[in-house]
């Protein structure tokens, strides 16, 4: 290279490190701004006027803002300045957490803790994240902190540059696939006899918040509907639970067993035993439970070990790709309250019956185990965005996800999940989503949102009318939900021509939802795309008194007649499959006993509890039934005499000593649980409904209960049976075996 090509180069790279000086970028750091030569991109805000070294600081300390601002409304559990309605819990972090000794909430780096919100207490009143509250948090926390954080561009002033601000700072915050911040901030700037402007900057976070609010606030409200924080807990503590002999370490209290032994040792707990044992049973579990349908488990062989496994899944959430969540405890947040009944101060004991008089036993014990938790203890729930990006300030990760985390109160009362206190209704989900069913006195703000008052269609009329009649229905309440819960509102009440006008925001496949007494819940779809006039009617079909029957399924005799005709497919020495069927139906005697519940899928009527025959005012002889799908639970129970037992070896009875050794005791013989359907229809013509219960009777020549037991691990029915299929006197012993989908669809209740 000669001179003149030489001296051309350093004169380039005089120019390159000028510019570089000259475009250096301001950031924040702490209480100063300072100014570095940048090897980095400059900051993601963009100022939408002329780029000046004002803007560039303005710009840095806006994105410094908004990640701070975001992350203390992802540690807090959904706020920056709790608003006073929430309970709020400290918890100990390592990494990062929350300084408030300034006033407003600052976060800082190092261990220390943080007050997290719950969204559920043992109240059982949801307190749902609302959106608009967190933008609007969001960007009141920048405002506030940004005319501070420029320091009055004190930074500038050795370059002779002085900055006026012309009106205080206003940012707009938008939750969308990404957080959206828009800032306005006039300011004018003069250096000599230089003078320029600017105002608008906005800057982009990959954090998608509406899919975090949305599936915290679904997780919320299906615990308070199904209750399965505390359904997984009673699962855990029955696996655990004592179940005689030597008392093992982690060892609870059940909720129900007797041990019968000679030894007549009890077993006994004491309170901090048990608040010690189930705390590292609380924390070893809850990591466990998996909220998301199709969560992916590792490969495993064992099959035990997969089924162990697989049972942690609770489904709440919708399959998510995107969307992973986790459940936690830890043990230094003990509980909030714990109580296990009976006790006697802090020692647990069973109830201790001893025979005597037993020949060749001096003494025998019988301890009934019987046992009733009260619990409140707090889970942090953590919801993650996996596409979403990652704040590790002052970086932020794209892509690397973003951890939402807020707490609920688990509660269970004496043994029941979460009590509800009379007069609250409670909030459904439906199928689309979030939804609120009810009138909830208790929770209004969490129905009445701003969503419903950007009206701009024309006026909606909706009319309420009873399906069976067509009259019009007064005192109906209307919601109408769009998506999440920041978007339902609730409508009012129609009016004694059973109507209700308003007007409603624009909405693509809306909700309305109605609810009267005295009959089902209605949904209607109803989209506003336009400024035009709606109409829609909600028919409400009404509750109908159906009188209960009861027949039993003998499941011998089932399984007996179902291999003599082929499936209930032909007759068998002249008698018609019909026949067969009936005969192996039969009315329950005096002596039974069946206890059933019947689950509305979707709605808020009452689940029904019945007794049959009916033993008093307390259960109903009639169920009230509206159309929908139906899931149904009963158990079948047989009041039975057990006699003294004999000894045939040496024919000594046993005798207890006592007046009548015969006592009548009821014994579970079968637990049906079947899914079924009804239309309007078949309710309105029939009744009377008629459900089919299982029983299956030991023989009493029979004392190998494993071998005699239908009921396999797929679900089939499988005995052995002895029977003339032939129909030419001699009887042949086979083994036949009822798939579950045949006798399934045996079981759904009739109407007649």
């Amino acid at each position: 290279m000669n001179r003149k090509g030489q001296f051309s180069g350093f004169i380039l790279i005089g120019l390159i490190l000028v510019s570089a000086v000259g475009i250096g970028i301001y950031v924040y750091s702490k209480n100063q701004v300072a100014t570095i030569i940048p090897e980095i991109s400059q900051p993601a805000t963009k100022s939408q006027t002329a780029e000046t070294p004002a803007t560039f600081i303005v710009a840095s300390c806006i994105q410094q803002l908004s990640q701070e601002g975001l992350e203390l409304i992802r540690i807090q559990g959904g706020y920056i300045s709790n608003p006073g309605r929430r309970r709020l819990m400290e918890i100990e972090d390592q990494k990062e957490h929350v300084d408030y000794s300034g006033g407003l909430p600052r976060l800082a780096s190092g261990p220390g803790t943080s007050m997290v919100a719950f969204l559920l207490t043992d109240s059982n009143i949801p307190m749902l994240l609302r959106q608009e509250e967190m933008e609007r948090q969001l960007g009141s926390f920048i405002d506030t902190l940004l005319p501070g954080c420029v320091n009055e561009f004190s930074s500038l002033e050795d370059q002779g540059v002085a900055v006026r601000s012309l009106a205080i700072p206003k940012t707009t915050i938008t939750f969308a696939d990404q957080v959206i911040i828009d800032t306005k901030w006039p300011l004018e700037g003069t250096k000599g006899e230089d003078t320029w402007r600017s105002e608008d900057y906005t800057h982009h976070i990959q954090v998608n918040m509406p899919t975090l609010i949305e599936n915290a606030n679904v997780l919320v409200v299906t615990e308070l509907l199904f209750t399965y924080i505390e359904k997984k807990v009673k699962m855990a503590i029955s696996l655990y639970s004592y179940q005689g002999g030597e008392k093992a370490a982690d060892d609870l209290p059940p909720f129900s067993f007797t041990y019968v032994d000679v030894s007549c040792i009890s077993t006994y707990w004491t309170i901090p035993e048990v608040q010690d044992t189930l705390g590292d049973l609380l924390v070893s579990e809850m990591p466990l439970m998996k909220l998301e349908q199709g969560y992916v488990w590792p490969e495993m062989t064992d099959d035990l070990a997969r089924g162990v496994y697989q049972n942690h899944e609770i489904g709440v959430l919708a399959e998510d790709p995107n969307i992973d969540t986790a459940m936690t405890y830890r043990k230094e947040w003990g509980f909030n309250e714990m109580r296990i009944k009976p006790s006697d101060g802090s020692l647990i004991a069973p109830d201790t019956h001893s025979v005597f008089g037993i020949p060749l036993l001096p003494m025998m014990c019988r301890d009934k185990y019987r046992f009733k938790y009260t619990l409140k203890f707090p889970v942090l729930f953590y919801v993650s965005s996996l596409p979403s990006a990652r704040i590790s300030a002052p970086n932020v990760v794209q892509g690397n996800g973003f951890d939402f985390r807020f707490l609920m109160e688990a509660y269970l009362d004496g043994n029941q999940e979460r009590e509800f206190h009379p007069g609250v209704e409670l909030p459904s989900i439906d199928e689309a989503g979030l939804a609120g069913a009810g009138e909830i006195d208790d929770v209004d703000e969490q129905f009445d949102s701003r969503f419903c008052d950007e009206a701009r269609s024309g006026q909606v009329s909706i009319v309420a009318r009873d399906l069976a009649t067509l009259q019009p229905l007064e005192d109906a309440m209307i919601y109408y939900f769009c998506g999440t819960e920041s978007n339902d509102c609730r409508l009012g009440k129609t009016d004694i021509d059973g109507r209700l006008d308003v007007q409603l925001p624009y909405c693509i496949n809306g909700v309305l939802h109605g609810w009267v007494a005295g009959y089902g819940d209605v949904r209607e779809m109803l989209s506003i795309e336009n400024t035009d006039p709606h109409a829609a009617e909600l028919l409400f079909s009404p509750l109908k008194d159906l009188n209960l029957e009861i027949i039993a399924i003998d499941i011998p005799s089932l399984i007996r007649a179902d291999y003599l005709t082929d499936g209930f497919s032909h007759a068998t020495c002249g008698i018609d499959a019909a026949s067969m069927l009936n005969s192996v139906r039969t009315a329950l005697r005096e002596d039974d006993l069946v206890l059933g519940q019947l689950q509305l899928k979707y709605g808020r009527t009452p689940s029904p509890v019945f007794h049959y025959p009916p033993i008093d005012t307390a259960f109903p002889r009639t169920i009230k039934m509206i159309p929908g799908t139906y899931s149904g639970s009963m158990l079948f129970q047989h009041m039975m005499v057990l006699n003294p037992s004999t000894n045939p070896a040496t024919s000594e009875t046993v005798d207890l000593e006592r007046d009548d050794p015969s006592r009548p005791v009821s014994v579970p013989l079968g637990t049906t649980e079947t899914t079924f359907s009804l239309d309007y229809d078949q309710i309105r013509d029939a009744e009377s409904i008629i459900f089919y219960v299982l029983k299956d009777a030991l023989p009493t020549d029979v004392m190998d209960f494993a071998s005699h037991r239908a009921l396999q691990e797929d679900g089939s029915l499988k005995m052995q049976v002895t029977a003339d299929k032939d129909c030419d006197g001699i009887p042949e012993s086979v083994e036949w075996s009822i798939p579950k989908e045949s006798y399934i669809s045996l079981l759904e209740p009739t109407l007649r």
